[in-house]
């Protein structure tokens, strides 16, 4: 589900990318500002901003988070 909401945001990410995250999130933040012509700074910053909604969303419907 939320791999459909980060593939929205940020349409030119395929799965093995975004598997990335869990591994090594450096390399997905240069690959990010590479593929949506974003500096690393603002890569990061969508990123956290991402996640920061997912996790809202989550706390909202009651679903808990994986990094419980």
């Amino acid at each position: 589900m939320w791999s459909e909401r980060i593939h929205h945001r940020f349409p030119h990410l395929d799965s093995e990318q975004m598997n990335l995250l869990y591994r090594d999130r450096k390399s997905f933040e240069a690959h990010l500002a590479a593929t949506h012509n974003l500096s690393l700074i603002e890569a990061r910053e969508e990123i956290d901003d991402f996640l920061y909604v997912e996790t809202l969303a989550r706390e909202l419907s009651g679903i808990p988070s994986r990094m419980q």
